[in-house]
């Protein structure tokens, strides 16, 4: 089973999917989507971590866990800057807030920053902007099990 970590991501992933603007276009631990045919896009990908154990003492102990990870809207055209803000951003925000605990895996999870991308402006190419939104995910491990949240 895989760590705690990239089911969050997956399960941010599987929230966003279908979403009316960008629909199955969502790509995980992917830098790119797979062509400009395939804009407006999303990639969900991960960030840091910090934990710490709830208490001292010998294993198994609990241990504290906040995850960050992304999501990254990508559209192109004149209007992209506003599909970014007014659609993508707002859709994936009420998508992630409709669970906060991604079906159970997290305590809790909250946007914590939205950063918006340089444009390109290629001589010829539609423009291509990005909006990166960074959620935080708290949840509990196990030592001994940092595959199952508790």
């Amino acid at each position: 089973m895989p760590h705690v970590r990239s089911q969050i991501v997956a399960a941010g992933a599987a929230r966003i999917t279908g979403l009316p603007a960008s629909g199955n276009n969502v790509f995980v631990q992917r830098k790119y989507p797979a062509g400009r045919n395939r804009l407006p896009a999303l990639l969900v990908y991960r960030g840091g971590e910090a934990s710490q154990p709830s208490e001292m003492g010998a294993s198994p102990r609990e241990v504290e866990r906040t995850f960050d990870w992304h999501i990254e809207a990508i559209a192109e055209g004149d209007d992209a800057e506003d599909i970014l803000d007014d659609i993508l951003a707002v859709s994936v925000e009420a998508a992630i807030a409709a669970d906060r605990t991604l079906g159970g895996i997290a305590r809790e999870t909250m946007l914590v920053s939205t950063e918006p991308g340089p444009a390109s402006d290629r001589q010829g190419e539609k423009a291509i902007a990005t909006l990166r939104m960074t959620f935080r995910s708290f949840y509990l491990t196990t030592d001994l099990d940092p595959t199952t949240a508790t």
